[in-house]
């Protein structure tokens, strides 16, 4: 599966791409940028409350940001669609966090990593992930 970057400002191309994040209650279409660098998927605690997720039931820990900032997160088990590939995955949602602060959520190591060998290609700005086997 191949997808081009996303310019999310002029001039500013990052490799975003479209996913469905999917509970037994609800389906949501989600941008994600996929992030090599981060150790679990994670998301704004608005996505997962329009997931019908009760936020704080979830299993707690804390992420160290960029700049060392700490913000706490809540695991929930979910099932993520990446084109026609559906995964479950333990993903965070951080408590707070509105889609202003995160435009998109993150696609990282666990859940996202260990599902695909991605390929970043910058100068093309194109993305490739191959199902993992």
């Amino acid at each position: 599966m191949r997808w081009k970057y996303t310019e999310c400002y002029p001039g500013i191309f990052r490799p975003v791409i479209e996913i469905t994040l999917i509970t037994p209650l609800r389906a949501l279409h989600q941008d994600v940028l996929i992030d090599s660098g981060a150790d679990f998927c994670v998301f704004s605690s608005q996505t997962g409350i329009e997931l019908g997720l009760d936020i704080q039931k979830g299993r707690t820990g804390e992420a160290l940001g960029a700049g060392g900032k700490i913000s706490p997160y809540y695991l929930h088990k979910i099932i993520m669609r990446v084109g026609r590939q559906n995964f479950e995955i333990e993903a965070g949602f951080m408590l707070n966090m509105t889609e202003n602060e995160m435009p998109y959520g993150i696609a990282g190591q666990n859940g996202f990593f260990d599902n695909f060998v991605v390929k970043f290609d910058r100068t093309r700005k194109e993305i490739e992930l191959e199902k993992r086997k």
